[in-house]
C-alpha cells in the first residue's frame, strides 16, 4: 500500500506555545511586568561558603565557583514569570 507523501515544510516562528497562540508578538521589546525605564546602577554583591579554583564552569578537574553557570551563561529561551 502506498501512501501519499504531502511537502510539508517548517515555518520560522518567533515563540512557541502550548496550547493556543502565543501570549506576546514577535519581537516584543519587555515583559509587561519589566520596566524599561527603571533606573539602572547600583552594586551587588555575592557571598558563598567554599572555595574554588577556576573559572570555568566546564571542568572536568577541579572546582567552578558555584552558580557561575547560572549568572554568566544565558540560555536561548527563556519562561516568562507570568506563564501557569
Amino acid at each position: 500500500m502506498l501512501l501519499p507523501l504531502a511537502d510539508v515544510r517548517a515555518e520560522p516562528s518567533g515563540a512557541i506555545s502550548m496550547h493556543g497562540a502565543p501570549a506576546l508578538p514577535e519581537g516584543f521589546d519587555h515583559f509587561p511586568y519589566a520596566n524599561p525605564a527603571a533606573p539602572k546602577g547600583g552594586r551587588l554583591t555575592l557571598s558563598l561558603t567554599g572555595t574554588f579554583d577556576s573559572l570555568n564552569p566546564f571542568i572536568t578537574r577541579g572546582s567552578a565557583p558555584p552558580f557561575l553557570r547560572a549568572n554568566v551563561f544565558e540560555s536561548l529561551m527563556v519562561r516568562s514569570y507570568d506563564e501557569p
